[in-house]
């Protein structure tokens, strides 16, 4: 039975995901009204759009349907036969292919002339081939080309271009170690940008802005950059900006010294590299970066290994994108018998029963996840209330204690005589002051588990806290066959806040005199109890400070433990338990 739910829902969601990519819908019915109406010329641009669409996200479908656009294009004019060249000569670059994408702007460049194509979209096409000699390390060429696209520009509102040839300038000159004036002309390109229809070509600045001003040291800027551009390559799903931009980001986090995000981003950036073919030149730069920063890092071995593995995961991907491809040309192919054959009709009855039973199926799933959605959200919510209550109970702490006791020193010494026993009272009230101070302060603090255990840390709290000379307390630790190390993190760490906030509230509403702190891991097996001999404070105007027993109960259920109270006239015992799966 799930599986048949399983299987109706890929039928239900299926189409719901097709239709959320409204740009790539409207290509593809442009394409079939073409294809009805058997225009070459239409046909031709719809072939244009779709390449224009897949332009920054799969180089190989760019080359196919511009190779299939070019099949009906006139050579005769200029749109949209000059962008297919163009557009086809960019999915070569973007493969890896140098040689063959130069080869087929060159033959952009001879069309155009031919042709008269506008000035404009000339210096489009000189600036990318100044990028393929960029990147063959031929920056004289590559001037040559920089230098005739200025000229073409020059006193022209062509934003979108001037935004892509002032970039790749500056990356000429960064990639020649002249950052200053690789950085004045990604500058000029980050105006032009802001006048841009273009959102490819603003992120493109953006992007390589970041990548300047890290070079240039200014990480903080860099990163500030990257964010809004990120987020929006993710929005627009053009996974070879978001790599370029992720490996931006990774170089300035590694100069910030911030560990976790470069752990995070890395993480995104495998996967989204896994999606792509290993010629990527983004790819080829992402893995070179990442070498890089795990080399420098000390993680040799790690580094090592990835370059392994990304070698296997690229070969699968490029076998992968090959199946995708020839699933993509059937699709087609089918598209196209359907227009001229138009398949058998369903008969009414069947599919008003399907859709109906469909439609149960799609209710059934959504209030599943709707009633799962509303308690995550009902635990979170106590969670964060639990947390509020307890910055609550702090701020008073610091107001009703340790200010009013500086309020009183100060009072006491603006009117008391100085005579010796008034500097000793004096300096009772200032150790009292420090002592509540070192309290809070204690409950504070995050315990490091990373370079200690949990008996260790319970077993210095417990004697690091300032306790009343009327109260004993007592803490004992016992383990069998499983070490303190083993106990996860996280386990560890709920548990010990879990005891702060239970002996905190013990000492100061109970009235206990004696009280006993026992820790034990026995057959993967954590204990934490803790027993008194006050009075109850659970209830009554006690209720609801701190971060209460409810909270701890959340606390116990976000690491699988459970948590019981035992309270009796003259006897209080909290006990904790979790089961380790270690």
């Amino acid at each position: 039975m799930k599986t048949l739910f399983v299987l109706l829902g890929m039928f239900v969601i299926y189409p719901c995901l097709y239709a959320q990519d409204a740009e790539l819908q409207a290509c593809r019915e442009e394409l079939a009204r073409g294809m009805s109406q058997k225009n070459r010329d239409s046909i031709a641009a719809a072939y244009c759009h779709l390449g224009e669409y897949y332009a920054y996200r799969q180089a190989d479908s760019t080359r196919y349907y511009c190779e299939q656009g070019l099949k009906y294009a006139a050579t005769d004019k200029a749109e949209p036969y000059l962008y297919l060249l163009n557009n086809l000569a960019d999915a070569y670059f973007s493969s890896g292919q140098l040689d063959e994408s130069l080869k087929r702007f060159r033959f952009v460049l001879e069309e155009a002339g031919r042709l008269h194509w506008d000035e404009v979209e000339i210096a489009s096409v000189l600036s990318s081939v100044g990028v393929i000699y960029r990147r063959k390390e031929m920056p004289d060429s590559a001037l040559v080309c920089y230098n005739r696209a200025l000229a073409l520009l020059d006193n022209r509102e062509a934003y979108d271009e001037r935004t892509q040839l002032l970039t790749s300038i500056a990356i000429l000159y960064t990639n020649t170690a002249r950052l200053k004036e690789g950085e004045y002309y990604i500058r000029k390109a980050l105006e032009a940008s802001e006048k841009s229809d273009d959102m490819d070509m603003v992120m493109y600045a953006a992007a390589t802005a970041g990548s300047i001003f890290t070079l240039r040291e200014n990480y903080a800027e860099a990163a500030q950059l990257l964010y809004p551009v990120l987020a929006k390559a993710r929005e627009q799903q053009k996974p070879r900006f978001v790599l370029k931009i992720i490996a931006y980001l990774l170089s300035a986090y590694y100069r910030l010294d911030n560990r976790d995000s470069i752990n995070h981003y890395m993480a995104e950036g495998d996967k989204v590299a896994a999606g792509l073919p290993a010629t990527n030149a983004e790819v080829q730069g992402y893995h070179e970066s990442l070498c890089d920063i795990l080399t420098k890092m000390g993680r040799y071995g790690e580094s090592l290994h990835k370059a392994e593995v990304e070698t296997e995961l690229s070969e699968l991907s490029i076998k992968y994108e090959n199946q995708e491809k020839e699933l993509e040309i059937a699709r087609l192919t089918q598209q196209h018998l359907e227009q001229k054959a138009k398949t058998m009709q369903w008969s009414v009855a069947a599919v008003v029963a399907f859709s109906a039973f469909l439609l149960l199926a799609a209710y059934y799933v959504f209030q599943r996840k709707r009633i799962r959605k509303e308690e995550e959200l009902k635990l979170a919510q106590s969670y964060i209330d639990g947390l509020e209550r307890e910055r609550t109970r702090l701020a008073k702490d610091l107001h009703d204690g340790v200010c009013n006791d500086l309020l009183g020193i100060g009072m006491n010494m603006q009117y008391m005589q100085p005579t010796d026993e008034s500097k000793r009272e004096i300096l009772a009230l200032l150790e009292q002051v420090r002592s509540d101070v070192r309290c809070i302060s204690h409950e504070l603090m995050p315990p490091k588990f990373q370079v200690t255990t949990l008996a260790e840390t319970v077993e210095a709290y417990v004697e690091g806290l300032a306790l009343p000379a009327s109260v004993q307390l007592a803490f004992s630790k016992e383990n069998e066959e499983i070490q303190w190390s083993q106990v996860p993190e996280e386990v560890s760490y709920e548990v010990y806040r879990i005891m702060q906030e239970l002996l905190s509230n013990i000492l100061k509403h109970s009235g206990a005199t004696e009280i006993d702190v026992t820790l034990t891991l026995k057959r993967k097996l954590l204990t934490l109890q803790i027993s008194n001999n006050g009075k109850n404070y659970c209830g009554g105007e006690v209720r609801g400070k701190g971060i209460g027993l409810t909270t701890i109960q959340e606390r116990a259920k976000a690491v699988g433990g459970l948590f019981t109270t035992d309270i009796q006239d003259g006897s209080q015992k909290f006990r904790l338990e979790i089961s380790l799966s270690i």
